[in-house]
């Protein structure tokens, strides 16, 4: 379990029904635009599809886009990276 367990349901519900009030959304809204780091990119964030593919789809080929080839991009360079330190500690 994680680090936060809501038994009761009503508690579930009341908590639903507080942060999804206009002024504290805001308030969350303002809160996680100003706690962004360049470093950390959010891919779970469910995207709109802008053509007429279906959304499902959309998000499937953003993971893709975002989480896997990026992934891989950033595995290569830093095997790349590791090898260049490895040459110029042989010299």
């Amino acid at each position: 379990m994680g680090p936060l367990v809501i038994i009761n349901p009503y508690i579930y519900v009341y908590l639903v029904k507080y942060i999804t009030k206009l002024e504290v959304w805001d308030h969350l809204i303002k809160f996680f635009n100003n706690q962004k780091v360049s470093n950390i990119k959010v891919a779970s964030i469910p995207v709109e599809s802008q053509r007429i593919t279906k959304d499902k789809k959309e998000q499937i080929l953003n993971w893709w886009n975002v989480v896997e080839q990026e992934s891989i991009e950033l595995a290569l360079n830093y095997w790349k990276k590791l090898r260049n330190l490895k040459s110029t500690s042989s010299m």
